[in-house]
């Protein structure tokens, strides 16, 4: 059986973290663009009136920021201001398509 060095150990340590930081910024990057389109899914059920499918969207997107939210911190830095800014839209987007929802509900 072989024993690594330390610096070998380090080295598969460092290698391990800069694939989990690369893993972590595709997958935030997917949740990402999955609640872009479900936003916009939203928005054209919305303007066809059919209220049930835009709640389930409206759902669906929070529980894919909540995701982000969760993932997010891990990714790397230099790639993190631009997913974050990414995810501000969102909920930008998000809390215009749920104003006019409510909005929609009240008439």
């Amino acid at each position: 059986m072989s024993h690594k060095s330390a610096s070998e150990r380090q080295r598969d340590f460092e290698q391990i973290s800069a694939k989990n930081a690369e893993v972590r910024r595709q997958f935030v990057t997917t949740e990402l663009q999955t609640c872009e389109t479900t936003i916009q899914v939203g928005e054209v059920e919305l303007a066809a009136g059919n209220m049930p499918t835009v709640e389930k969207e409206i759902e669906t997107v929070m529980k894919g920021m909540g995701v982000i939210e969760r993932f997010l911190p891990g990714v790397q830095p230099e790639y993190r201001d631009e997913l974050q800014r990414r995810l501000e839209a969102v909920r930008a987007a998000l809390d215009r398509l749920t104003t006019s929802a409510a909005a929609r509900r009240v008439r």
